[in-house]
């Protein structure tokens, strides 16, 4: 986790170092539909579903590349899913009468980082939109949300704790499904090792880094193409 934060630490002032330089801006949604639940190791108990919102930067390190670095940062909260406590009580033979959380819903903000690539920048295949893969990795930190399962007498049989800061990745497929002079309008498909398989869309800022791509309007135009900007978060 220190290793993470270090990482996070160098990104965040090579960003400022590069204010100047071709800095891009995004807002994203994100839905994760399934969650999966292990003991010490989720930053959320039994989670059911989350839905995310975040913003997000990104920087060409190098003058007409199509390689951006992205800086994420995301809010979740979700919902729990009483099938899968149910399981978890018979499994681990816990005869419970009612069960209690220290929160309601599990939430939490996450900060990645990745490399983005863009995908097929030469091809001149018109009708292929233009794509990235993100590959985000970073922290996660939780409410810590425990649960307590009681007894007829409301007494504590056991109890089960999620972690309050994780490790987390999250590779993305980034699709453009609109865009104009200055906008994408994109569609997310990503994996996250804290909620399994999520959608999301993304608006980030059009993309000029003066980079010969054969979807652009013009040869090495000043619009659209380079490599995304920023968009969405992932969850």
């Amino acid at each position: 986790m220190k290793q993470t934060i270090t990482i996070l630490a160098i990104l965040i002032a090579t960003l400022q170092s590069q204010a100047q330089r071709s800095i891009k801006f995004g807002v994203s949604a994100y839905y994760v539909p399934i969650g999966m639940q292990k003991e010490g190791t989720s930053p959320f108990l039994f989670l059911n579903s989350a839905q995310s919102a975040g913003l997000e930067l990104s920087f060409a390190p190098i003058k007409k590349s199509s390689t951006r670095i992205k800086l994420a940062a995301d809010y979740i909260m979700g919902s729990n899913n009483k099938e899968s406590i149910t399981t978890y009580a018979k499994e681990n033979k816990i005869e419970y009468t009612n069960y209690k959380f220290s929160t309601t819903k599990p939430s939490g903000f996450s900060i990645m980082s990745s490399p983005q690539f863009m995908l097929f920048p030469k091809s001149k295949n018109k009708k292929l939109p233009l794509m990235w893969l993100d590959l985000k990795v970073g922290a996660l930190f939780s409410n810590n949300q425990s649960i307590q399962f009681l007894n007829i007498k409301d007494e504590k049989l056991a109890e089960v704790k999620s972690n309050a800061v994780n490790f987390v990745y999250n590779p993305t497929l980034v699709f453009n499904v609109i865009k104009t002079k200055k906008l994408f309008f994109n569609l997310k498909v990503g994996y996250s090792n804290w909620g399994g398989v999520g959608i999301g869309v993304g608006i980030a800022e059009s993309d000029c880094r003066a980079i010969h791509c054969n979807r652009c309007p013009a040869p090495g135009c000043c619009n659209p193409c380079g490599s995304s900007s920023f968009n969405d978060s992932e969850n």
